[in-house]
């Protein structure tokens, strides 16, 4: 697996340029775990197979059963893929700690490369190679690579970035692999949604994830890594039972005072029930609390009844919930397997903050439920049945007695953290967008330049600075909550992307990357204003968004001819345009005649693989 990494990283770099890592008799395939790309391929190949079979299958059985296998292999993916992005910036550290030289100048580069044209690698490179698993028609295969394109080399090549680039896509395909877990999860459970309205009302958290919210939120600006997975786990163990309908039972669950922000109500024991997938991959469920036991006499039978507080609740984003939950695990994983790169911290701040208004829910109607439990007809004296097993609670709480109603709870004090766990709203969302504007084709490269939209919602965000391929383009400024703005970047030159001979289409990609510092409301208003010293958890601190955007373009692939004419005076000019269109699919093309000061107009459509004529004349 070194081989097929190596062959990997070292295409990838002269692709920008000659190997750095070849030049100094550095591999960069020789890491500390060798299993970890030997499971990558693995995981990726059968990752291939459940999503065809699964968008294949309409089975409910299978499924059920392909949706299970491809979220448990979807989560081995984002692990395997953190552990690599950790590897990748481990090896980064060992470089740079070793004092190797990781910037070349493009003429340095051609220096080295024509080196080799002339010479061969050396032999110490040769060797490294071959101790990797390469074959000498590999290792002449790359010689020659190197030498047919050693006057293609025109930039400055700095491994260093490139190292740092590379960790950071493993974390993408961790978040690939995310997002098809959720695909999974939609596939199997909103494979028949509802066409149900969700009614309007105020947010609040959702009381089955509250107390995991909380603990998880708490645990991220106090506790250790180990205590953020573990707490990270528990919260994702609680929603995927809720959104799969695995949940039928809590123990213990929280909602805010209706009196008192400060304060949270504890729940009795919920039973959960009448989950419903909605469009829109929103659901629905019900909550039945137990609130006592009604007894009834007629006649000679005695009737029990169990007394329930239901209540519906509206959940508009438990896809996405769930994703950022895996997404945050992704982040922490990397980090508790050696990945100490900044930008992780950043982008675990946006999520985060993400995540306070993904579990919210929209509070329904409740109602008073009673259900019939028992019933004897064979004697007025009975006994009855004990009332459901309630929770071991704090002190703060009071537990329901039973046959009288109650509804009495003791509420727990929220201490700051809590406070901001609940505090749905109030911190910057940075919303980021953007879109690839082509400039210009010829048939060697596209020019082309990209549109970036960043809105600020909730709060203000300053210190704002955007990148686009991990390269600064515009910054840093600042947006008030509510403000937008709109660049088109670079500013004063283009985006280039070569176009390999004979190809029909070409597809531009780029990856947008926006910091910024988040604030909440009411806390440094204004930019430039009080020091962060006591600023809550969340505001105050680096966040980094991302996006890629990507566009495909048909090349112009045509052949177009115009007939030789004749010009007479005081007669019209006659032309005939012959365009045979070789693209993939049918195109209008515009025609222009100008003579003597004249002109005229057409249009002529030509379906793909085809040849059309269309005659024109201009009199003057």
């Amino acid at each position: 697996m070194k081989r097929a990494l190596s062959i990997m990283l070292i295409a990838l770099i002269l692709g920008l340029g000659f190997s750095a890592a070849v030049s100094q008799s550095f591999v960069l395939a020789g890491t500390q775990d060798d299993k970890a790309y030997e499971d990558f391929w693995n995981i990726l190949n059968r990752e291939a197979e459940l999503i065809v079979e699964l968008n294949s299958t309409t089975d409910v059985n299978e499924i059920q059963s392909l949706a299970l296998q491809l979220i448990q292999n979807s989560q081995n993916g984002s692990s395997n893929a953190a552990q690599i992005s950790a590897l990748i910036w481990q090896s980064l550290e060992e470089l740079e700690n070793s004092g190797v030289k990781t910037y070349y100048t493009a003429e340095e580069l051609k220096q080295m490369a024509e080196e080799i044209r002339q010479n061969g690698l050396p032999q110490e490179t040769v060797q490294t190679l071959k101790e990797q698993g390469w074959s000498d028609d590999e290792i002449q295969a790359l010689q020659e690579y190197i030498a047919e394109n050693t006057d293609e080399i025109t930039e400055d090549f700095n491994l260093t970035k490139f190292l740092k680039d590379f960790s950071q896509a493993f974390i993408q395909v961790a978040f690939k692999y995310n997002q098809y877990e959720i695909w999974a999860i939609e596939k199997w459970k909103w494979r028949n949604p509802v066409d149900r309205n969700t009614p309007q009302g105020e947010k609040m958290i959702n009381p089955l994830l509250a107390d995991e919210w909380i603990n998880f939120y708490k645990t991220y600006y106090t506790g250790t890594l180990e205590e953020q997975l573990s707490s990270l786990n528990k919260l994702q163990s609680r929603t995927y039972s809720l959104i799969t309908g695995s949940l039928d039972r809590v123990n213990s669950a929280l909602i805010p005072s209706a009196t008192n922000s400060l304060q949270i109500l504890p729940l009795n024991p919920l039973l959960v029930k009448n989950i419903t997938y909605l469009n829109d991959n929103e659901l629905t469920f019900e909550t039945w609390e137990f609130i006592g036991q009604k007894t009834e006499n007629k006649e000679i039978c005695t009737y029990i009844y169990n007394k329930y507080n239901v209540t519906r609740y509206y959940w508009k984003s438990p896809l996405k919930a769930y994703k950022l939950i895996r997404e945050i695990h992704s982040l922490l994983l990397a980090k508790q397997f050696g990945n100490n790169d900044v930008e992780l911290e950043w982008q675990l701040n946006e999520k985060i903050g993400e995540l306070k208004d993904a579990p919210t829910v929209i509070n329904g109607e409740s109602t008073i439920t009673v259900v019939p439990v028992f019933k004897s007809c064979t004697s007025p004296i009975i006994k009855l049945p004990e009332p459901p097993t309630l929770p071991v609670l704090t002190s703060t709480s009071t537990p329901v007695t039973s046959i009288e109603d109650t509804t009495q709870q003791q509420t727990v004090q929220l201490d700051e953290l809590a406070l901001r766990a609940l505090s749905v709203g109030d911190e910057t969302e940075l919303q980021v967008s953007g879109e690839i504007i082509v400039e210009s084709v010829t048939p060697s490269e596209v020019e082309y330049k990209v549109k970036v939209t960043v809105k600020a919602e909730n709060a203000q965000a300053t210190n704002i600075n955007i990148y686009i391929d991990g390269n600064k383009e515009y910054g840093p400024f600042d947006l008030g909550a509510g403000e937008s703005i709109t660049k088109t970047l670079p500013v004063g030159s283009y985006f280039t992307e070569s176009i390999p001979s004979n190809a029909q289409e070409v597809t531009l990609s780029k990856t947008i990357k926006v910091t910024y510092t988040k604030w909440c409301n009411g806390i440094n208003s204004a930019p430039g204003g009080e020091e962060v010293l006591s600023a809550p958890a969340g505001c105050g601190e680096t966040a980094e968004e991302t996006e890629t955007v990507t566009k495909t373009i048909e090349l112009f692939d045509v052949d177009v001819s115009v007939s030789d004419t004749t010009v007479k005076v005081n007669e019209p000019v006659g032309f005939t345009f012959t365009i045979t269109n070789y693209m993939t699919s049918s195109k209008t093309f515009n025609l222009l005649v100008t003579a003597g000061g004249k002109s005229k107009e057409d249009t002529l459509t030509v379906p793909t693989g085809e040849t059309k004529n269309q005659d024109s004349a201009v009199n003057f």
